[in-house]
């Protein structure tokens, strides 16, 4: 019984796997955008091939005598390539092969004798890469049964060919909402998304940075305008408050108020319009250097338990004297 398993543990370490490293290998063409077989030359099996490498493959005519009356002619098509498919090794998350370029070293690899090859990139040709696409996905699943699709996983793609960068997110496992950022830099855009309607956006190309949210609620930095929404209300609160501009309008549908201890108000020129004016105060005083008031067809009310003008008392108690004598008080 010793013996036995002594020999099942030596046959256990001398057994190796079926699959197998082939060759050290060269590409012979760039790889196509979101393919994954490549033509590659196996060095080790063809260490005497010379000039440049291309996936081209070469046609051929045999010709010779296979009897005394009869000739033979073939026709045969060979490569110093082979087709492989690119397998991910320690890249379990990747999605898209490199975008190697012919002349870039990699790897082959075989299982048993199969007609079967596969590649993956061997060295750091980056000196090699021109534009290049990739996609890393992240399961976001929980079941067994449950499929690992871009609508139930994390994913990001960043893209040279697209000039694109995009980070997604999925809401299947609990999340309470999804989010997509992109950065355009091919249309000078960035955005920040979720699926229940918020949004933020900066374009470069046409110098504007906007907000929205699900409710409605807008601020927009267009160009040299600032526009903004509120349904409700907008609230700022803050120790000093300072409007400089050269024009300014208020327009209240309803009503409009100030309150505050001391409020002062200095301008050249200074009108109201409106239906009526009412003035109510402890103490009222103005003072001008000139002043003019006109009315049409209405009049103009005071109340008051004095009023002066000029030190001159012109309220209830007020008289003038006239050609007949004193007048009477104001009544």
């Amino acid at each position: 019984m010793l013996e036995q398993k002594n020999n099942n543990a030596a046959d256990a370490q001398t057994k190796s796997s079926g699959f197998r490293l082939y060759s050290i290998g060269i590409a012979a063409a760039n790889l196509e955008l979101n393919s994954i077989d490549l033509e590659v030359t196996p060095t080790e099996d063809m260490p005497m091939v010379d000039g440049e490498l291309t996936s081209n493959v070469k046609e051929s005519t045999t010709k010779g005598k296979e009897t005394e009356k009869s000739n033979y002619s073939v026709n045969t098509k060979s490569t110093v390539t082979v087709t492989a498919s690119w397998l991910p090794i320690f890249k379990s998350n990747r999605l898209t092969a490199p975008n190697v370029r012919r002349g870039e070293k990699l790897i082959l690899m075989r299982f048993s004798d199969a007609d079967k090859y596969y590649w993956d990139t061997f060295s750091d040709d980056a000196h090699l890469r021109k534009l290049e696409t990739v996609i890393y996905n992240y399961s976001n699943t929980r079941k067994e049964e449950e499929k690992n699709t871009p609508d139930k996983s994390y994913w990001m793609e960043i893209s040279t060919h697209k000039k694109l960068i995009h980070l997604h997110t999925s809401k299947n496992d609990g999340e309470h909402c999804v989010y997509d950022i992109q950065v355009d830099t091919k249309n000078g855009q960035v955005v920040i998304i979720d699926d229940i309607g918020n949004f933020i956006s900066l374009n470069s190309r046409d110098t504007n940075i906007s907000m929205k949210n699900a409710d409605g609620t807008f601020l927009e930095l267009n160009r040299n305008s600032i526009n903004g929404y509120a349904s409700d209300s907008i609230n700022f609160e803050t120790n000093n408050f300072n409007i400089k501009c050269n024009s300014y309008s208020q327009n209240a549908g309803s009503s409009s108020s100030i309150d505050a201890p001391n409020i002062s108000h200095s301008s050249s020129n200074h009108s109201i319009s409106s239906t009526n004016v009412g003035v109510s105060a402890s103490s009222t005083s103005f003072n001008s250097g000139g002043s003019s008031m006109s009315m049409g067809g209405g009049g103009i009310g005071v109340n008051s338990n004095s009023f002066t003008h000029n030190g001159n008392n012109v309220g209830d108690s007020h008289t003038h004297t006239g050609v007949h004598g004193e007048t009477s008080p104001p009544h």
